[in-house]
């Protein structure tokens, strides 16, 4: 089961097997991966590029640039209290391609040899086929390439600086789970957690999330079931960098993926993509929480 939906300041998708999360993300609404804004060239910074005014921000693309050009800039990289990195090489994100420069075609490894002579069978060019490719029919694909390429045409004679494209973005699943996925993500920016008599503390350093274990029983039983909550916490928040995990004792009964030192303590490394909830300002989360239900309110009267 998939459940995707926005709040006022992101963007969130969860996978569930049955009753369990097994993958989500939060991105930003603004300034994410994949989006195109208008910039202007400023000037060079040493060895690391040219800031570029993008309108609401500056970004930095590392590529040669001419000072003063106003061009179109894609984010590849959001970075956490420094400008997003971008490219001048735009590629425009739709469902299932990707319409680049140049006339290449080029194709998600997942997509099988099969499918691929029918969507050559479309003659289109400058395109990177998503593996969404093969999930939709010819026609869907053609209508979306011809769209974005409308829309890049409707581009090239403006000059007005920023946002000018966004990557589609597709609700899914009951807003029942839509309320209830951000109770829980509000409830664990909090910095506690209680389940079945373990309760786990959540404190975001410099360095990392560091999460202690608590409670009263078999140790191996209760770092096992912890070890449940804490896997659900870390997708749930979206968690990229350095977790340790202060478990009980010698940390037996955790099954997680890592290293385990002698003394019971977790140090797992996760790959950072999206926003880290745990360092979004709580007053930010409890103000997405009551427009959403606010939102869903207005919309079930």
């Amino acid at each position: 089961m998939v459940i995707s939906y926005e709040t006022d300041s992101f963007r969130r998708r969860f996978i569930f097997e049955g009753e369990n999360l097994i993958q989500g993300r939060s991105f930003l609404k603004e300034g994410e991966r994949g989006e195109v804004y208008r910039g202007k060239v400023l000037k060079r910074v040493g060895n690391l590029g040219y800031f570029v005014d993008l309108g609401p921000f500056k970004g930095l693309c590392q590529e040669k640039l001419n000072s003063g050009d106003i061009q179109l800039f894609e984010i590849i990289k959001r970075q956490v209290d420094k400008e997003p990195l971008l490219t001048s090489k735009v590629g425009f994100m739709g469902e299932s391609l990707i319409l680049q420069d140049g006339p290449g075609i080029y194709y998600s490894k997942s997509i099988p040899s099969s499918y691929r002579r029918l969507l050559e069978e479309l003659k289109l060019e400058g395109v990177y086929f998503r593996r969404e490719a093969s999930r939709l029919p010819l026609h869907l694909v053609k209508k979306e390439y011809d769209s974005l390429r409308a829309k890049k045409k409707a581009l090239q004679n403006k000059n007005q600086l920023g946002l000018v494209y966004s990557p589609p973005f597709k609700e899914e699943g009951d807003p029942f789970y839509f309320m209830e996925l951000e109770e829980k993500i509000l409830h664990l920016r909090r910095g506690k957690s209680k389940k079945d008599g373990i309760t786990l503390f959540f404190e975001p350093t410099r360095a990392g999330l560091v999460i202690d274990v608590n409670g009263v029983g078999k140790e191996e039983d209760i770092n096992r079931k912890a070890g449940e909550m804490i896997e659900e916490s870390l997708i749930l928040m979206n968690v990229g960098g350095l977790v340790i995990i202060d478990l009980l004792g010698r940390g037996r009964g955790y099954r997680g993926e890592g290293s385990l030192t002698k003394e019971g303590i977790f140090v797992k490394s996760l790959p950072v993509r999206g926003a880290n909830l745990f360092y979004v300002p709580l007053e930010k989360l409890k103000n997405d929480y009551k427009k959403l239900r606010n939102k869903l309110s207005e919309e079930y009267e």
